[in-house]
């Protein structure tokens, strides 16, 4: 309970930080509102009821880096350390959080030049002022870019070289993957995973096209650049996860800078004009409305399942003592190695996994099981409840009729007679 009440503190230092961070670069209240919606409450939601992730902690040093940049933009202190040794201490830690926000380091201090390089840009600033300037602000904040570099290098070695990128057979790159595979995982995560992120975004582009007259001339570059860097990251995200495809907290942080490009910028282009600038905002609310249902219904489903595992666990303590042995047969390493790990928690100590008839005993907190394995030894076995039928057909001298069978939604317990 604690935990999951600092997963919601989270939450709503993030969605204040990201609204914060839409006000310090002039956004309106509805825009800076509309700006963590869209990064916080569509399909990614996931992190914000599944305590363990990752992304929730990471979501939040991003919102922090942001607001401090914008901050920066909002009152000309480019250089000040009051907001430069926050900004790389948080960008450090960001990249600790999760790859993919490794791979999103680079992007804050990108942003953060580009701010103050079109800072205070008007119709005469083209001529005058930007000649050798990139140059000069680069050598003015170089401490910070270098240290930021030196992390994100150090980060990408331990990951290529010490980690590996072929470990995980979902993810990552491997050389027997065909790229057909890659290419199927990218437009999986656009136009099934992200659907309607991907629709809307394209209704955004063409809206801004054929409203092209809105912007000055001496902004387009402006506005191109930003273009350029927000598209960048996103594509590196989608070639980062092409394997094991985009989908709920994996949209991390890709949907930062979907929203950077297509709520703020986008509503930049479109400050000056009323009343299309209300049908733009109301486009990016239609995106809330066609993608936070279904993360309610995600969030409702999960925290459904955790009442199902609780009286699984429950019905296990029930009808096992401490000396009866249990087996979990999910052939799911990662739900197994819970299993027993729970069990053992609460002194059922005669706890093993089978997968395709092979026993396994992981040590936990007492020594490992030896002996003979045998399935007429065995009290309860544990499995998915459609697999019903082929858990019973491992089992050698063993039927159907010598168990009762207990189902909690996904989960079975059978208990021996």
């Amino acid at each position: 309970m604690l935990w999951n009440i600092w997963t919601a503190v989270k939450g709503i230092l993030a969605f204040a930080l990201l609204y914060l961070s839409a006000r310090y670069v002039k956004a309106g209240r509805t825009v800076s509102l509309i700006f963590p919606m869209v990064i916080m409450l569509g399909t990614q939601f996931t992190p914000w009821y599944r305590s363990a992730n990752q992304e929730s902690t990471g979501l939040l040093l991003c919102a922090a880096i942001l607001c401090l940049i914008a901050a920066q933009y909002a009152h000309g202190r480019y250089t000040s350390p009051v907001y430069n040794i926050p900004i790389v201490i948080l960008v450090i830690l960001s990249g600790f959080a999760k790859e993919s926000f490794t791979l999103f380091m680079p992007v804050f201090p990108m942003l953060k030049l580009w701010l103050e390089y079109w800072d205070g840009c008007d119709e005469t600033w083209l001529g005058t002022r930007r000649k050798g300037r990139l140059l000069r602000l680069v050598k003015e904040n170089l401490a910070v870019y270098l240290c930021i570099l030196a992390a994100f290098l150090i980060n990408i070695y331990m990951i290529l070289f010490r980690v590996g990128v072929d470990r995980i057979s979902y993810a990552g790159f491997h050389q027997d993957t065909g790229l057909n595979q890659y290419l199927h995982g990218i437009s999986d995560s656009l136009f099934v995973n992200m659907k309607w992120n991907t629709v809307i975004a394209g209704q955004l582009i063409f809206m801004i096209l054929l409203c092209y007259q809105l912007v000055e001339k001496y902004n387009i570059w402006r506005y191109v650049s930003l273009c350029i860097i927000l598209f960048c990251t996103m594509g590196i995200q989608l070639v980062a996860h092409a394997k094991s495809e985009m989908w709920g907290r994996y949209l991390f942080p890709y949907i930062i800078a979907y929203a950077l490009l297509f709520v703020l910028l986008g509503n930049y282009i479109f400050r000056k004009d009323r009343f299309r600038n209300s049908i733009y905002q109301a486009v990016l609310l239609v995106l809330l409305i066609l993608t936070v249902p279904g993360a309610v219904r995600e969030a409702r489903d999960y925290a459904k399942d955790g009442e199902w595992i609780r009286e699984y666990f429950q019905c296990i303590l029930d009808n096992a003592g401490e000396t009866d042995r249990i087996v979990g047969a999910f052939g799911d390493e990662e739900l197994d190695l819970a299993t027993e790990c729970w069990l053992e928690v609460h002194d059922r100590s005669q706890a093993y996994s089978n997968v395709n008839g092979e026993w396994k005993n992981t040590v936990q907190l007492t020594d490992a099981l030896t002996g003979e394995c045998s399935w007429e030894d065995v009290k309860v076995v544990t499995c998915y409840s459609y697999a019903q039928v082929y858990v019973l057909s491992l089992m050698d001298g063993v039927t159907e009729n010598d168990f009762d069978f207990y189902t909690f939604g996904n989960y079975m317990v059978m208990v021996k007679k």
